[in-house]
């Protein structure tokens, strides 16, 4: 298995060896007896090694002492850590008030990187945001960096090309016009944002992050430090442990890492669009190096200045209202051409019903002419391609009746609408008029559709047969419907 492990390597595809004993045992099965009597003699001879006699092995084949050596080294450094941190904020040996006017004081250094691309040995850089913050004072200063790499390295095309276009949005094969190229230069400009403000600049500060970006800022400073040649070391620390000695500083301990680690890596200010760079401000995408450093100063402030009592303001946390945001209010006197701006909107329920009963409540319906002489009583009938439909929304009644080709006379009909109580002034002719239904139905039956209403029943629609056998869709004379639209 560590060979195919060794071989998908090269070839890009990191597996585990939790997850080789899946991949490889198809590949297994496939080997000849005398394949497998080659892969039969490394295991012979790797369980008669004197160095692994006595020891006990994991399920990937590692000896358990050795990854018991390791889980305590990776314990020791984290405790020498939280130590450090303890010194850097001065959290031993003082009193709860003299620790929050000296922590709230202190600056903090919060660091993110974009990278190129990620291969077997390093992290390449591409963007760099630094962030100097303080507690009483929230962001001071903030820098960003984007960098010109060089080429990709061979086999990473691929990687890189992926990561910009899902990412960064970084340009990995020429750079952008604001990239620096000089490797010297970019790891300079980091040291000296960072020791701008010291008297000593013989010892650099910390830098902070979040745990899941450790490994990969690391490796990003250790890039930059060897292309430029230079032999200043930069120490960067876990965020979750700054907190949690703030807070514990201040009196207000949290319950475990768990939680410190949860509080900083919330989703409350992902999409503020005022913490990203120019360059990215302008391409609208959240993955920018200094809105990371940034959002881990808001998360911060959020979790540590209640505690010590200082009043959050737009530089610990920004505001999110809508100030930023283009908008126009239409008031109910204004103009016609004002209300060009007006944007139309979806209706609740109760808004719906209303419109459709014809009814103006509040304010509703304030920007639309209002006819006096409009009865506000009677339901609109809005257009449907579905007349089935609209007559059981509005609750009337329908039947089907079948009429011969005869169809009533215009006399007929008005005398039918005079015996349901209409007047001539309100009797009008809607003409439904179609092309080619493609119905086949026979050229001798006609089918009318009627609908009932309080009064009686009135005939609307009435589809005749053409000389082709398809059939034509009319419609008889119809008594007008106070506010209603023509149905098409």
């Amino acid at each position: 298995m560590k060979e195919v492990q060794s071989v998908e390597a090269a070839k890009g595809c990191r597996i585990s060896m939790n997850d080789m004993a899946k991949y490889a045992h198809p590949l297994w099965v496939k080997l000849s007896p005398a394949e497998k009597e080659h892969y039969e003699e490394l295991a012979r001879m790797s369980r008669n090694d004197p160095k692994l006699q006595g020891k006990k092995l994991a399920s990937d084949g590692t000896s358990i002492e050795d990854n018991q050596r390791y889980l305590e080294e990776v314990e020791r450094r984290e405790n020498k850590q939280i130590q450090e941190i303890k010194r850097y904020i001065n959290s031993d040996c003082i009193s709860k008030e003299q620790f929050i006017e000296f922590a709230s004081r202190r600056m903090f250094y919060f660091i993110s990187f974009n990278i190129l691309c990620h291969t077997e040995a390093e992290y390449i850089p591409i963007e760099v945001g630094i962030v100097e913050f303080s507690i009483a004072h929230g962001i001071h200063r903030e820098h960003c960096m984007l960098i010109h790499p060089g080429l990709i390295p061979t086999g990473y095309t691929g990687e890189a090309v992926r990561r910009s276009s899902e990412e960064h949005e970084i340009n990995v094969f020429q750079g952008e016009a604001i990239s620096v190229k000089d490797m010297r230069k970019a790891y300079q400009d980091i040291k000296t944002f960072i020791t701008s403000n010291l008297y000593d600049a013989e010892e650099f500060p910390p830098l902070f992050c979040v745990e899941d970006d450790l490994e990969k800022n690391k490796g990003c400073l250790e890039w930059l430090a060897k292309e430029a040649k230079d032999c200043d070391k930069l120490e960067i620390w876990n965020a979750k442990y700054l907190l949690l000695e703030l807070r514990a500083g201040a009196e207000a301990l949290l319950p475990s890492i768990t939680v410190a680690s949860d509080l900083l890596t919330k989703s409350s200010f992902n999409y503020y669009s005022a913490a990203r760079c120019a360059f990215h401000n302008e391409k609208d995408c959240q993955n920018c190096a200094l809105a990371y450093s940034k959002r881990l100063c808001y998360l911060l402030s959020d979790a540590v200045c209640p505690v010590f009592g200082v009043q959050l303001t737009e530089k610990h946390i920004p505001d999110q209202t809508s100030a930023e945001k283009e908008y126009v209010v239409i008031e109910a006197n204004d103009s016609i051409a004002n209300k060009a701006h007006f944007q139309s909107r979806p209706l609740c329920l109760s808004e719906k019903k209303n419109y459709y009963e014809n009814k103006i409540v509040g304010g509703q319906f304030s920007d639309a002419p209002r006819d006096s002489e409009q009865a506000s009583n009677v339901p609109r009938q809005p257009a449907s391609s579905c007349i089935a439909e609209e007559m059981n929304r509005l609750k009337l009644n329908m039947t089907s009746a079948t009429a011969s080709l005869n169809t009533p006379t215009a006399n007929q009909n008005v005398s039918n609408h005079q015996k349901i109580g209409t007047t001539d002034k309100e009797i009008q002719t809607m003409i439904l008029k179609t092309e080619a239904i493609n119905m086949k139905l026979s050229p001798t039956v006609a089918s009318t559709s009627m609908f009932t209403t309080h009064n009686g029943h009135l005939p609307i629609l009435t589809l005749e047969p053409t000389t082709k056998g398809n059939m034509r869709m009319g419609a008889s004379s119809l008594p007008k419907i106070h506010g209603a639209s023509s149905m098409r």
